[in-house]
């Protein structure tokens, strides 16, 4: 939530300076800076700026000028791409690997409906949540008054409210047409175009209040002067006392979350000091769909507080971008092979938890117990027999199917390939996703339900190796392994193409194997493995030629302007 806040306290200063460049042709450099800024705070708010910034060069009467302001803002955006590209080109590259999270609700993606909205709006719920709806009215009054004048200002200010307002009406109103009226817009969460109707709305507000203080004309009298004042606080004591009684709530939340944590971290802590070697292993301390919700460090979530001490754990994900974040809320506490699969060494909970005999106390205080699960740390050896093609939306229901499966017990894993580029000579059975619950194999298509794919696990043959020793400073990993059989060593982290595998000195051909980690195949023998994550040389040419781009702009500007 910060980095939103942080794009709409940018967002007014980014639009106004956007603007100015379109109108004038001048500023290049501080609209290309502030924009760039305000993307980088977050990526919607930027969006929602250059968008708009296009739409308003239409609601101008002067039709002359409309080639003069797209050239303005055509320049804004090829320089704002320049100072971005370092991270739009990767992200556009790599979109197969930016997870869609099954768990967000529809309205984060389709936004609520022209009926709800309405409803919410004029019940004073979406600006006044509650109180007496005084900033609704000074809204309608601004709006109002706005769509009665004829100078520019006005224009945009009634044409930022209403625009972002039917907008926000979302897919359930606009249907397919949102794609059009929004680029990208079917991959937008669109329930945030309410930070937009906050924008347009604190326009409205401003020349709601700035028509009373005219009507009074307080000029140099300062009795009116005082009674604008005066009114004006008058007007808006409801939204002052609302936020007053707000930042008293949480101050005492905040105090009292402080001595919660004070009686109960000391126990915490004491238990998490017999773990051995953090950054080998994860820590699972439940979930947040689960008893982990409840369980705590004071006034906060276990899960949240391994956090904030840097402790790798599994559990609740504030964010779902990776591939694994939904995948690991079927996390089985009773299954060993999860235990193993997921790198789960410990699992912190109440001391009255039953858990299965593999996972032994080892420590215990207050109201927190630590169990120790034997592990193979973040690497196994696996046998591939599956390959499965598809992409990041339609293999969901086939990975749950394995994850639930033997397979996961005996270690035979799928191969999910995203890009293509697996031969099925490699692998004993291919299939290609159609749709979540259908594929096609032998050119017959085939429902993943009703196929049994993972009743029975192929047969294993003798032992495949055994991991020698591993090692890590948190950002590389090295293993020392010694290979019976032709395997695949499994890394147990989220794949990305980022990952570089090194092989005995030499470039290893990586895959991405089920649930969604990193793997290498291995022949027979001793090897050394290592991983590491480097976003390559391309990343950092595109950064630094971003940065030129924007100093070249400014001495251009700084030229222009001297001229």
């Amino acid at each position: 939530m910060f980095s939103q806040l942080c794009g709409m306290y940018l967002m007014p200063l980014s639009a106004g300076e956007v603007y100015r460049c379109v109108e004038r042709g001048k500023g290049y450099f501080q609209a290309v800076f502030f924009l760039s800024l305000n993307f980088l705070c977050h990526f919607f708010f930027g969006y929602l700026v250059s968008l708009f910034s296009f739409y308003l060069i239409f609601i101008v009467p002067d039709k002359k000028k409309i080639l003069y302001k797209l050239k303005n803002l055509s320049l804004i955006a090829l320089f704002t791409f320049l100072v971005l590209m370092h991270i739009l080109i990767p992200f556009y590259l790599h979109r197969d690997y930016h997870a869609q999270s099954v768990y967000d609700p529809l309205w984060k993606w389709y936004s609520y409906g022209m009926a709800t909205v309405l409803g919410k709006f004029f019940n004073g719920e979406v600006l006044d949540g509650g109180r007496f709806p005084v900033l609704t009215i000074l809204t309608l009054t601004g709006f109002l008054i706005s769509l009665s004048r004829n100078r520019d200002h006005y224009r945009v200010t009634w044409f930022i409210f209403f625009s972002a307002f039917i907008l926000y009406f979302g897919k359930p109103f606009w249907g397919d047409l949102i794609g059009i009226l929004l680029p990208m817009g079917e991959s937008l969460h669109l329930h945030r175009l309410i930070n937009l109707v906050y924008f347009g709305a604190i326009m409205c507000c401003g020349t709601g209040l700035s028509y009373l203080w005219q009507k009074i004309d307080y000029g140099k009298n300062k009795k009116r002067l005082f009674l604008s004042i005066l009114l004006t606080f008058l007007l808006l004591s409801p939204v002052y006392y609302n936020r007053f009684k707000y930042s008293r709530y949480n101050l005492f939340w905040i105090k009292d979350g402080i001595v919660k944590k004070a009686v109960d971290y000391p126990d915490y802590s004491y238990v998490m000091s017999h773990i051995k070697d953090t950054h080998k292993v994860r820590v699972y301390p439940g979930t947040r769909a689960n008893w982990g919700n409840s369980f705590k460090v004071g006034s906060v979530q276990a899960y949240s507080i391994l956090a904030v001490d840097k402790i790798d754990c599994l559990s609740y994900l504030p964010f779902t971008w990776s591939l694994n974040a939904d995948v690991q809320c079927f996390f089985d506490e009773n299954r060993y092979s999860h235990y193993r699969l997921f790198n789960v060494g410990y699992v912190l909970c109440a001391p009255n938890m039953v858990f299965p005999d593999f996972a032994l106390r080892v420590s215990e205080k207050g109201k927190y117990s630590l169990r120790q699960i034997e592990n193979t740390g973040y690497f196994d050896l696996v046998d591939v027999p599956l390959l499965v093609k598809g992409n990041k939306l339609n293999v969901w229901h086939i990975n749950l199917l394995w994850l639930r499966s033997n397979f996961v017990d005996s270690g035979q894993h799928m191969a999910i390939d995203f890009e293509n580029r697996l031969k099925s000579s490699d692998f004993k059975r291919t299939i290609v996703m159609k749709e979540r619950s259908t594929f096609i194999e032998g050119g017959v298509e085939k429902n993943v339900f009703s196929e049994a794919l993972f009743s029975t696990p192929y047969e294993e043959g003798p032992s495949r190796g055994n991991i020698i020793s591993q090692w890590t400073d948190g950002f590389r990993y090295e293993a020392h392994l010694s290979v019976i059989r032709e395997s695949y060593l499994l890394f147990k982290m989220t794949y990305h193409p980022n990952w570089k595998v090194i092989v005995d000195g030499k470039k290893g051909g990586k895959i991405q194997i089920s649930p969604y980690f990193t793997g290498v195949k291995l022949s027979p023998g001793d090897h050394v493995v290592k991983f590491y994550y480097d976003p390559g040389i391309m990343k950092k040419i595109l950064l630094i030629s971003g940065i030129f781009s924007l100093i070249f702009l400014f001495f251009l500007d700084y030229r222009r302007e001297k001229v």
